[in-house]
């Protein structure tokens, strides 16, 4: 009976034992997940900042190109225009 209950005692610590190791890794497992949603939080925060950023260039781009459109149309009616004349300043010569 004394070995018996030695043998168990025996089962028990160890059992009590890797309980405790296996509750130690899940705290640290716990722990490192904890610090993977902050990274990933910061990641998709970072995301949001940049495709902010971006919508902000493409309307500045999407600006300029129709500013460009109304520059390039301006140019051809000079174009036009001083054409004209010249063909005006001929006809009269």
């Amino acid at each position: 009976l004394i070995e018996t209950n030695k043998k168990l005692e025996d089962e028990t610590y160890s059992k009590s034992k890797k309980i405790k190791f296996i509750e130690y890794k899940l705290r640290q497992n716990q722990e490192k997940a904890k610090s993977l949603e902050n990274a990933l939080k910061d990641k998709e925060s970072y995301i949001s900042i940049l495709n902010a950023r971006l919508d902000k260039s493409e309307k500045k781009v999407n600006i300029l190109e129709h500013a460009n459109m109304a520059v390039d149309q301006e140019l051809k009616s000079l174009l036009k225009e001083n054409n004209d004349l010249k063909n005006y300043i001929e006809e009269e010569e």
